[in-house]
């Protein structure tokens, strides 16, 4: 059962899994352990999952299968991208169930194609209670003014004791601790959002962190919860990574031959922020397949050449000027 109320569905078993052969340790990373060990009986339940969907018949380099394995705990399934409907709704219930049903479309219809051979998904779930709780009691209607001018009523949430915040003429920022206190919620309000988000980095948000101190507060903060979903490729190319999506891509190192190139990267997310804490889901979805040589459209007039290939012998050659001339 989740901290606050949520339970963990485990997967159908309807899939061949397949593991490195040798004695390989399943061992997550160095952060996805420190992150692990956030979890509080009742208070924070924080879980990580990493799966690799390959195409029956795949090799895939003995070196990627250990790190997957050893690294990220990742298994390995065959999954048949022949169907690809019916292999996107596998890999969507994979997300689905690992994220509490709060991620149920993570790949789109359409974006499961017949020419993917692999497909990487992460999932992150947090069900967290917040260390002071919020009365909801204390819980009302209040104004919120949005950036295009316009006043709406939302329910907000009140606190009147002491929390980790840092005021100043520019900006205010309060922590909202979980469970222990070794996870928080940040909420930045500048007086210049615009502003801020332009010049957002770690090292500003890294100032506003370390100004933080424990005080007395009272906090108005609105009750909220939302989803997003987006398609990342163009995103990720404007970023710089143009070469992953074509046929100068070097993926080699999982499958140990060339032509791996990425197809579609999806990502979905989901929060809600109430009195008790916080749920907080998100999956990500990297989709690949097998470039097979450049695009050739043969669109104007073109030569044919049919030959025996054990001989050389040409048995027809003809032009072709206008297909559907007689």
């Amino acid at each position: 059962a989740g901290a606050r109320g949520a339970t963990a569905v485990e997967m159908a078993d309807v899939l061949h899994f397949d593991r490195p052969q040798g004695e390989v340790t399943p061992l997550l990373n160095a952060l996805d352990l420190a992150l692990g060990s956030r979890n509080a009986a009742g208070a924070v339940d924080l879980r990580f999952a990493n799966q690799l969907f390959a195409q029956p018949g795949l090799t895939l380099a003995d070196a990627y299968l250990t790190t997957l394995t050893r690294d990220f705990g990742a298994p390995v399934a065959e999954l048949d991208f022949g169907d690809p409907e019916a292999a996107r709704q596998i890999i969507n219930k994979w997300a689905a169930d690992r994220t509490d049903g709060r991620i149920d479309e993570l790949f789109p219809p359409g974006t499961i194609t017949p020419a993917n051979v692999l497909v990487l998904v992460n999932a992150i779930s947090m069900d967290a209670a917040w260390k002071y709780l919020f009365d909801p009691a204390l819980t009302s209607e209040q104004p919120f003014h949005r950036l295009d001018g316009a006043t709406v009523l939302v329910p907000t949430m009140h606190f009147n004791l002491y929390m980790p915040l840092f005021v100043d003429d520019d900006l205010q920022a309060v922590e909202l601790p979980y469970g222990k206190g070794d996870l928080s919620m940040v909420v930045i309000l500048p007086d210049h959002l615009d502003s801020f988000m332009r010049d957002l980095s770690p090292e500003s948000l890294d100032a506003v962190f370390d100004a933080i101190t424990e005080q007395g507060i009272h906090l108005s903060l609105p009750k909220f919860s939302f989803g997003y979903d987006a398609a990342l490729d163009t995103t990720l190319q404007d970023l710089g990574m143009r070469s992953a999506y074509d046929g100068s891509a070097d993926f080699s190192g999982m499958t140990g031959a060339p032509g791996l190139s990425l197809d579609t990267v999806q990502h979905e997310a989901f929060i809600e922020v109430d009195e008790e804490g916080t749920e907080a889901h998100a999956a990500t979805g990297a989709g690949m397949f097998v470039s097979h040589g450049p695009t050739i459209t043969i669109d104007r007039p073109f030569l044919f050449v049919i030959r025996d290939r054990p001989t050389g012998a040409i048995l027809f050659m003809g032009r072709v000027n206008d297909p559907l001339a007689d």
